[in-house]
C-alpha cells in the first residue's frame, strides 16, 4: 500500500475499518480509502463516500460523499448508484432532483438491487421524477418482492389488492402480504388478519386471523 498500489491500499483500509489484523480505526480507514479512491479505484470511492455520508472516521460531509458517490458511479458501481440516488432524492450534498435520483435508482436496479428497485417503483407510484406509471411501479416492486425484499412485497400487495399496474387479484394480494408479514410487517400482518377474518383472498379462518393480529 505504501508503495501506491491502489487495491492494497483499499484493503488495507477494509482492514482499518473492520479492526481485522489491525486494530479498528475509521480514521486510518478513511486514510487508505482516500489513497486509493484517488487513483480512481471505484470500490475505494464507494467506501469514502459511504464513510463520509455516516461519519465513519471523518465529520459528516454530504458533498464529499456527493463527489465519491458520484465518481464511484460513473465507473459503474451499483452501490455508488444506489447511494447517488439518496442524495439527489433529499437534496444533501446537491440540488434536490427527483428525476436525477430516478436515473441513479434505474442503473442500480437493472443490476438487482433491490433497494433500487423498490425505490424507482415508489417513483413510479407517485409520478416523482418520471411519469405516473403503476405498471411500472409494479415491475420494480415485483423484482424486488421476488428477491425476498419484504417492503416490496407488502406495496405489491397493496397493488394487487387495489388493481394497480396490475389486474385485481385478492389471492395474490394475500400471497405477497404473507410474505412481507412473514418478516415482520406490521402492516402485512395486519391486512392478512383482516383477509382471514373475512375470507377475502384466503379461505375464511379465524384462527389464522388472530395469528396474524396478535402478530401486528
Amino acid at each position: 500500500a505504501e508503495q501506491g498500489i491502489g487495491a492494497a491500499q483499499y484493503n488495507l483500509g477494509v482492514m482499518y475499518a473492520n479492526g481485522e489484523g489491525v486494530t479498528k480505526d475509521p480514521a486510518q480507514a478513511v486514510v487508505w480509502y482516500r489513497k486509493a479512491a484517488e487513483q480512481k479505484l471505484a470500490e475505494a470511492q464507494y467506501a469514502l463516500g459511504f464513510m463520509h455520508s455516516n461519519k465513519m472516521g471523518v465529520e459528516p460531509n454530504a458533498a464529499e460523499a456527493f463527489k465519491w458517490f458520484r465518481q464511484a458511479a460513473e465507473q459503474d458501481h451499483e452501490l455508488a448508484q444506489e447511494n447517488l440516488g439518496h442524495l439527489y432524492y433529499h437534496g444533501e450534498g446537491v440540488t434536490k432532483d427527483a428525476s436525477d435520483a430516478a436515473r441513479w435508482w434505474r442503473k442500480a436496479a437493472e443490476k438487482g438491487i433491490k433497494g433500487a428497485q423498490f425505490n424507482l417503483a415508489i417513483l413510479y407510484a407517485n409520478g416523482d421524477g418520471v411519469p405516473k406509471d403503476p405498471a411500472e411501479a409494479a415491475r420494480w416492486y415485483r423484482a424486488a418482492a421476488d428477491e425476498g425484499y419484504a417492503p416490496a412485497q407488502y406495496n405489491l400487495g397493496c397493488l394487487y389488492d387495489e388493481g394497480q399496474g396490475v389486474p385485481k387479484n385478492p389471492k395474490e394480494a394475500a400471497r405477497w402480504w404473507r410474505e412481507a408479514a412473514k418478516q415482520g410487517v406490521v402492516s402485512a400482518q395486519y391486512n392478512l388478519g383482516v383477509r382471514y377474518s373475512t375470507g377475502e383472498g384466503v379461505p375464511k379462518d379465524l384462527t389464522e386471523a388472530a395469528k396474524w393480529h396478535r402478530e401486528a
